[in-house]
């Protein structure tokens, strides 16, 4: 057997079964569609994602969910067994007013919503540009099953 094809085997059984066993896996990614996530999100850019585990969700993180076989981009804003209410523009959860750095005009916001206390695997998601955003203001409460990817954000 020659050199060549002794190193191309080595290659083919040993590095590249190790690569993958240390988690070099491929990124995955998501073009934004729609102005619902401006000004954090632009439309037409393409963003890196992640699968997600749900024990891991926070507060203010963007997840990649599926309804109605429509896939969206939304922030995180409420919780399991947390009560949501939106009033005067604002986001109260528990009854303490959210305070939202990433919303584009949240006191623009025309919506009341809630009070309405989530279930056990149920989220409240919201677009950053609240005006232009079909979110749980208008569809409700999404599922923890229908989440299945998180948006990194570059740093």
């Amino acid at each position: 057997m020659s050199l060549r094809r002794c190193l191309t085997l080595l290659i083919w059984l040993v590095v590249l079964p190790a690569l993958l066993l240390v988690g070099c896996k491929p990124k995955s990614y998501i073009k934004v569609l729609n102005i619902g996530m401006e000004p954090t999100l632009k439309i037409d850019e393409i963003y890196e994602v992640k699968p997600v585990v749900l024990d891991d969700l926070k507060r203010g993180d963007l997840v990649v969910f599926k309804r109605n076989n429509e896939t969206f981009v939304k922030r995180l804003i409420g919780l399991p067994g947390e009560t949501i209410e939106m009033r005067d523009g604002k986001v109260y959860i528990n009854d303490e007013h959210l305070v939202e750095e990433y919303s584009q005009n949240p006191h623009l916001y025309p919506v009341n919503y809630g009070p309405a206390t989530l279930e056990e695997n149920q989220y409240f998601v919201l677009g950053d540009n609240r005006r232009f955003s079909m979110d749980s203001h208008t569809f409700g409460p999404i599922d923890g099953d229908s989440i299945y990817e998180q948006v990194v954000l570059p740093e």
